[in-house]
Formats: C-alpha cells, sequence, structure tokens
C-alpha cells in the first residue's frame, strides 16, 4: 500500500497544502513549526480517524488540530492498494458525530460505502489503527508496545499459524481472566454465595438461641405459676379460717346482747368494746388480703410477659433456610468446578502461547538483533524480546541488559530496530511514517539508520527538522 497525495483544505495550522510523494523514499525538511507533525498527523486520521479523546490536549488531537474560530478541520488523501486506487475525503467536527468520510474509486468515481468506515485503512489493507501506530508511525516519543489492542500480538502468532485471522492470545487471555475474576475474586460469585451461606448459619446459630431461651423462659413461667398456685391456696385457707371465727365472734356477740338485754344493766358499756374488736380484726385482715392480692398481680403481669416473649421467639421460623443452605452449597461446589476447568484452561493457553513464542520468538530476536547490530556497527550483538515487548540487548562489555538501562540514544535505536523487525515480518509493503525518529542519533547512527530504510520495500515519508539527505 502506498500514499501518492494529500490535500489539507484546513488542519491544524495548515491551510491549502499539498504533499504529493514517491513509492521509495520521501523526506519533507522543514524548520521547527512548519507543520510537519501536523502532516503526520493528518495523515494518521485520514487512515484512522482521530484517536481517541484525552484530557491532554497535546494528546487530544480533534482539540489540538481544530483551527482557531473554525468549527471543522477536512481534507484528503489519495492511497493505491493491490493495483487499486483510492481516494478518501473526510471531514472532521467538534464533535465525533460531526465527522463525514467518503471513499471512491480513482478510476471509476464509484463510490465504496463498505470503506466509509471510521478506519478506511483498516477496511482496505486489514491493518488497524494500534499497528500502525506501533509500528508503522515512529516519532522520538515512546509508545508502550504492550498497551491498547494484541493486533502485533495476533499477526506474529499467525506466522506460526495457518493464516486463522480471529486469533488473539491476550484477547482470549483477558477473557479468560475476566472470567475467572468474576468467579473467584474478591467480589466474586463463589465469594458472594459464601457470604450468603455465612448469613444463613448465623440465622440458624440466632433462631437456635430464641428456643433454648424460650425453653429457660418456659421453666421460669412454670415456677411462677406454682409460686401462684401455692400463694393463691395459702389465701383460700385464710379465708375459710377467717369465716370459722367470725361466726364464733357473732355468736359470742349475741350470747353477749342477749345477756345485756336480759339484765339492762350499764354493762352495755361492753358492746362498743366489741365492736371495736371486731372491726380492728376485720381491718388486719383486710391488709393481709391486699398484701397476697398484689403479690399475685404481679406474678400474673410477669407469667403475661414471659409468656409474650416465649411466643415471639418461638415465632423466629427457619422456613426454608435449610433448603437455601442446600442450594447455595450445590452451586458454589459448581462453581467451584468451573473455576478449576477456568484456570487449567488459563493455563493450557499459556503454555501454548509459550510454544507459539518459541516460533515467531526466535525470529523475531534475530531480526530486531540483526537491525541493532548494523545501525550501531555491532556493538550490540544480540536482542531478547519479552511477550510484553520488553527488551534485553548484549553487548561484549555489558553482557545482557535491560534497555530500560540504556541511554535515550540507544533506547531509541532499540526500539527503532523492534520496529523495523515487526514491519519486515508484518508489514512488508505498508507505508513508514517517520516523525522526527532520529533527533536523539548521532550521525553515524543516523547514516546507518537511513541506508537501512533505502534498502526496505516500504514507502518511507520522513519528517524532519535536519537535513538528513539520501
Amino acid at each position: 500500500m502506498k500514499i501518492k497525495s494529500i490535500y489539507i483544505k484546513q488542519f491544524g495550522c495548515l491551510k491549502e497544502y499539498r504533499e504529493e510523494f514517491t513509492d521509495g523514499f520521501n523526506i519533507i525538511n522543514k524548520q521547527n513549526e512548519y507543520g510537519k507533525t501536523t502532516i503526520a498527523e493528518f495523515i494518521f486520521a485520514m487512515l484512522y480517524g482521530m484517536r481517541k479523546n484525552a484530557r491532554n490536549i497535546r494528546e487530544n488531537t480533534r482539540k489540538r488540530y481544530l483551527p482557531w474560530g473554525e468549527k471543522s478541520m477536512d481534507g484528503e488523501i489519495t492511497v493505491s492498494h493491490n493495483g487499486k486506487c483510492y481516494i478518501i475525503t473526510r471531514k472532521f467536527g467538534a464533535r465525533k458525530g460531526d465527522d463525514t468520510v467518503s471513499v471512491i474509486d480513482e478510476i471509476t468515481g464509484e463510490r465504496i460505502t463498505s470503506y466509509e468506515t471510521d478506519q478506511p485503512m483498516f477496511e482496505i489493507t486489514g491493518v488497524g489503527a494500534d499497528a500502525f501506530l506501533k509500528a508503522l508511525y515512529i516519532n522520538h516519543f515512546y509508545i508502550d508496545m504492550a498497551q491498547g489492542s494484541d493486533e502485533i500480538m495476533d499477526r506474529l502468532i499467525n506466522l506460526t499459524q495457518t493464516g486463522e485471522e480471529d486469533t488473539s492470545y491476550n484477547r482470549a487471555t483477558e477473557i479468560l481472566d475476566k472470567a475467572i475474576k468474576e468467579l473467584g475474586g474478591r467480589t466474586g460469585k463463589i465469594k458472594q454465595l459464601n457470604d450468603k451461606l455465612d448469613l444463613l448459619y448465623v440465622k440458624i446459630n440466632n433462631v437456635q438461641k430464641d428456643h433454648n431461651m424460650a425453653q429457660e423462659l418456659k421453666k421460669t413461667v412454670q415456677e411462677l405459676k406454682g409460686q401462684q398456685k401455692e400463694l393463691t391456696d395459702a389465701s383460700d385457707e385464710k379465708e375459710n379460717k377467717f369465716l370459722s371465727s367470725k361466726l364464733i365472734m357473732i355468736y359470742c356477740l349475741l350470747v353477749v346482747c342477749a345477756v345485756v338485754f336480759a339484765f339492762i344493766h350499764p354493762a352495755l358499756i361492753l358492746l362498743p368494746v366489741v365492736f371495736a374488736g371486731a372491726v380492728l380484726f376485720g381491718v388486719s385482715r383486710q391488709k393481709d388480703d391486699n398484701t397476697n392480692i398484689e403479690r399475685l398481680m404481679s406474678m400474673t403481669e410477669q407469667i403475661a410477659r414471659y409468656e409474650e416473649k416465649i411466643k415471639m421467639l418461638q415465632s423466629a421460623d427457619l422456613g426454608n433456610t435449610k433448603g437455601e443452605i442446600d442450594y447455595i452449597t450445590a452451586e458454589i461446589e459448581k462453581y467451584n468446578v468451573k473455576l478449576k476447568d477456568l484456570m487449567y484452561a488459563k493455563q493450557c493457553l499459556d503454555d501454548a502461547f509459550s510454544q507459539l513464542q518459541q516460533g515467531f520468538g526466535t525470529e523475531l530476536n534475530n531480526n530486531v538483533s540483526e537491525i541493532l547490530s548494523v545501525i550501531t556497527d555491532n556493538k550490540y550483538d544480540g536482542v531478547k524480546v519479552s511477550g510484553q515487548y520488553e527488551m534485553m540487548a548484549h553487548n561484549t562489555n555489558d553482557g545482557w541488559q535491560s534497555a530500560e538501562y540504556l541511554s535515550d540514544g540507544a533506547f531509541d535505536q532499540i526500539y527503532f530496530s523492534l520496529k523495523m523487525a515487526l514491519v519486515k515480518m508484518l508489514f512488508p509493503h505498508m507505508p513508514l511514517i517517520l516523525d522526527d525518529a532520529f533527533v536523539r542519533y548521532d550521525k553515524t547512527r543516523l547514516k546507518r539508520a537511513l541506508e537501512y530504510l533505502t534498502n526496505t520495500d516500504n514507502q518511507i515519508i520522513l519528517f524532519s527538522c535536519n537535513e538528513v539527505g539520501q
């Protein structure tokens, strides 16, 4: 695939800008603030749309490149692929919903609606934005190769397969990890069910405690009722004795009255004494009765309170709690089996990926090592690339060391070598855009890097503020 030309109607600081490109090496030498990065970002936007919005304006291309005072930015790019040419015309508004895209056949003028998506380049070539940014668009800023989608890893794996396009180790791993987390994570289904199970067991324990308390209260009620009966019986006995003594008193009183009336004598003064004794006796008896009544009433109230509490404690019903426990226990066992199967599948996937990595890893390491050796004049004679694109470099003086410990220039060069190796293995006929990618190279290594680029089959579009030559 080649980029034939661009026309920027308005985009960033550029208006009515045109540029033609050859199939080989294209160099655009311009001073700072001319708009070199703007051209590079325009090409990416025309092929893949605006990058995802970010709060940082420098990373938000829609905000960064919308011309001051304008509501839109637009332009046109012409590309060729597999013998056909396409004209892509796009307009970008302040929001994604305002964007438009048109793709037509340059020869017939026919509109190709199936390509009119946010990523026409992907529809035309099958190369997505992630791969383009990580391998085909190079600048002096480091980009995390492991972030985003895993298109490059998919393609590397496919090198050892039959060309199955749906292969995706990272995507499969992500799906499995998500499923494992949903089941066995800190807030996963198994944890949630175990929490419910704990609550049910607490409920059973509390109900059992209530029933035990009810039994103790029943015993207390029985004791109170026994005491109540004894007090009632004692009161009845006293009442009977009181009635008997009362009859005797009345009888005696009648005798006295008879004698008195018989003799009609001043001895009648004894009558008040008799009546006073009877009254005192009755008052004393009334006090005893009142005391017993109060005690009986207190016992009755206490018994009523206890019986009400017993009723309340016994009303706590387990219902279908045991059935729920059996169901949840079975669900936990089922999920544990599933979790075990998922973890086994993850392990098998990791083992399979390790075997696949042996296939493409050796070729990738060899290619990166070869390119880095060319650029550094054999100072580094070996490179190891991990599954997360972390790299170790080897030289005769220091042995193996992480790329993170290299100088800024060497760091740029080892990642340039990685990207060139990926281009060689995966994208041998795609355009390669370099935006001030060599600002931290010395003259010797810059010359070697440019010589390497001129010997590739890729179309090269190099933006630079220095006179780099060819």
